[in-house]
């Protein structure tokens, strides 16, 4: 997708690296599909093409897991365990929650919404994703 989109737009590895400041080698192994860009990045990405970070996977908000929701936000868990921290709620929190060891709050998801910029729905059914995920990886 995303040497498709550079090169429908006409550009350069070199130009799209420095419009998103990005190495080119790095952008290059990106389009490769050697290395995925980081959220801060794929975030850099979608508004330098001004298309939506779900354009560069094939998964769409109604079936991702909570990881998939987070990286779209361009958020890291540890920018999640921060937000969480500043509301009283303890940090690693949020990495059990993606891990599907820990049930949520109701403040925990409410937060989330907020965060994830993505519904309610959304983030209560990729949290089950996420749990559904371990219980069936937790008895192969």
């Amino acid at each position: 997708m995303l040497r498709k989109l550079r090169l429908t737009h006409g550009l350069s590895l070199e130009e799209v690296a420095a419009g998103i400041g990005a190495g080119v080698g790095t952008l290059y192994r990106w389009e490769q599909g050697i290395n995925s860009p980081y959220p801060r990045s794929l975030q850099n990405l979608a508004s330098y093409f001004n298309v939506s970070t779900w354009d560069f996977v094939d998964i769409s908000p109604n079936r991702s897991e909570l990881a998939d929701l987070r990286l779209h936000a361009g958020l890291s868990q540890a920018d999640i365990g921060v937000a969480f921290e500043s509301a009283g709620i303890p940090r690693q929190s949020y990495g059990k929650l993606e891990r599907g060891v820990l049930e949520p709050t109701p403040e925990q998801v409410r937060m989330l919404v907020k965060l994830l910029q993505q519904s309610e729905e959304i983030v209560r059914a990729a949290i089950v994703r996420s749990q559904y995920r371990k219980e069936t990886k937790d008895f192969r």
